[in-house]
């Protein structure tokens, strides 16, 4: 496996830690907890971060295995996670009735496949937690820090502030310009320009609409996003 360079925005996200409200815990043996990550988490992580198409899984082998000490039958499979010009396979076992036994074991190759990816698919995981069972690529959600109200006296007599709660109207300018900006990276990337230019003007009516104390932050990724795809597309009318 060669090293791979996704381009800046999705290195970025592929460098992001792993948040603890994806993390699953079940009972491994002699009465552990095992941390995970869910399949339909790592596939929904897959499709943010490439879009949809841009990435693909292939079952490379499904062999059943003896069965357990129970009799129940077991599986495993070899499988094949493919992303641009990346490519890794692992393998995956599964347990269970035959059906259930088969989806586990394709379904436990992918997560082993995408943990390669970086910590927010699982790598994470692997790392020892500490004395209070933390990882340091483990994160809680972060959380905004709330404005200081009262101006400078509040601030030097140790008053408690009471944090501002965002309005439905701010919050869902937020969640807004985040799925834009998401999907104007990915057309930008997939170099879909018709797609990422209405992105862009969606993005931009919304911060016009919809005016929070982010706009700031919003509007320099809008006109990042705008120079990235006249870059694009002229190297696209130049090729």
């Amino acid at each position: 496996m060669t090293a791979t360079h996704f381009g800046t925005e999705i290195d970025a996200q592929l460098a992001a830690p792993l948040r603890a409200e994806h993390v699953r815990q079940r009972e491994g043996g002699r009465g552990m907890s095992l941390s995970y990550v869910e399949g339909h988490y790592v596939i929904r992580r897959l499709n943010d971060i490439f879009g949809f198409g841009g990435w693909e899984s292939a079952i490379e082998k499904l062999e059943d295995l003896p069965a357990d000490a129970k009799g129940r039958p077991q599986c495993r499979a070899i499988v094949t996670l493919r992303a641009g010009s990346w490519a890794c396979s692992d393998v995956g076992y599964g347990g269970g009735d035959h059906e259930k036994a088969c989806k586990e074991a394709v379904t436990d190759a992918l997560k082993r496949c995408a943990r390669n990816l970086g910590d927010g698919f699982g790598l994470a995981l692997y790392e020892k937690p500490d004395e209070d069972g933390k990882r340091s690529r483990v994160v809680d959600a972060p959380r905004e820090a709330p404005p200081a109200e009262g101006g400078a006296d509040a601030a030097t007599t140790g008053e408690a502030k009471k944090p501002r709660a965002k309005s439905a109207k701010a919050q869902e300018a937020d969640e807004k310009a985040e799925e834009l900006r998401a999907f104007v990276a990915r057309a930008i990337t997939t170099q879909d320009l018709e797609r990422a230019k209405a992105g862009l003007q969606a993005n931009e009516a919304l911060l016009r609409a919809y005016p929070t104390k982010e706009e700031s932050h919003w509007r320099s990724l809008v006109k990042a996003y705008r120079e990235r795809l006249e870059a694009v597309g002229s190297n696209k009318d130049g090729g």
